[in-house]
């Protein structure tokens, strides 16, 4: 199977890119492809607004045509190449952030639950055409939704989407309402779960459960000799420079329980001249 040309950036928000968190993820996803690490600001943001993690990938087949199917086997090359490859890609992508934050955990650091998976599909001659995709609250990104990014692209080639540049599946703000939703449920379904403001995952701090004294850098230097990370191991760190752990006020309660079903049916499309719309993919119209 022939493969794109491929650059992975890693772009962080700056409230949670810690250096030792850049390091980490850099070696978590140097077997995929070495990673750009990036850092960005948003402004006004507050310690309570959800953090902005974006996995970007830029994915290029210069060789052959695969995006817009005015070009010669574009749809075979798309169908045969470009979505199973894409299918795999998802899969490896969630499970590196899986075992960077079982991780992040076991030494007693915040997570990192990226808010987008960004897809930037270029032609050389063409326009970018960009699709974002939500992953579920703990950064898995299902390998099913190589169909959505199919159903755009299609979507595009047929005239529906015309001019558009991007696309979010879902749209944020539908996202946003989804995940509050089941967060209320959760803390509903789990009555002694502390009273917090709402932000589940990402911009929590982890739970020190364990009964474990040891200090983060003997927690690191184990953590490094179980992992046999040979040449690519951390260097020590000062746990003074570290964030701050908050012990649970409950400590039987396992946050990584706390996940939903997105529902990805309600898209937002910004297109070439700055319009944005909704997108129902159930009833095939702007909303």
């Amino acid at each position: 199977m022939l493969r794109p040309t491929f650059f992975l950036e890693l772009d962080l928000d700056s409230r949670q890119a810690k250096p030792e968190t850049l390091q980490e993820l850099k070696r978590c996803y140097m077997h995929v492809s070495a990673p750009q690490m990036r850092t960005h600001e948003l402004a006004d943001a507050t310690d309570a607004d959800p953090l902005d993690h974006i996995l970007r990938m830029d994915i290029e087949f210069y060789q052959r045509a695969y995006l817009y199917s005015k070009n010669e086997d574009a749809d075979a090359h798309w169908a045969e190449e470009v979505a199973p490859w894409l299918k795999s890609m998802f899969y490896k992508i969630g499970n590196n952030m899986k075992v960077f934050n079982d991780r992040q955990r076991e030494i007693r650091l915040p997570e990192v639950i990226f808010r987008w998976v960004e897809m930037n599909f270029a032609e050389e001659g063409d326009p970018t055409f960009t699709v974002r995709i939500h992953p579920d609250a703990q950064s898995v990104v299902e390998n099913t939704l190589v169909e959505h990014v199919t159903q755009a692209r299609d979507l595009l080639n047929n005239g529906t989407l015309a001019s558009a540049v991007k696309v979010e599946i879902p749209a944020s703000a539908s996202f946003m309402e989804q995940r509050a939703k089941a967060w209320d449920a959760w803390v509903e379904e789990n009555p002694d779960a502390p009273e917090r403001l709402y932000q589940p995952l990402e911009s929590r701090d982890i739970e020190d459960v364990a009964e474990d004294t040891r200090t983060r850098e003997e927690i690191l230097e184990a953590d490094k000799e179980a992992k046999s990370y040979e040449n690519t191991a951390v260097p020590p760190t000062d746990s003074a420079t570290l964030p701050p752990i908050n012990r649970a006020e409950a400590e039987e309660i396992d946050w990584d329980d706390f996940n939903f079903t997105v529902d990805y049916t309600l898209w937002g499309v910004t297109f070439a001249d700055g319009t944005v719309k909704n997108f129902d993919t159930t009833t095939g119209a702007f909303v």
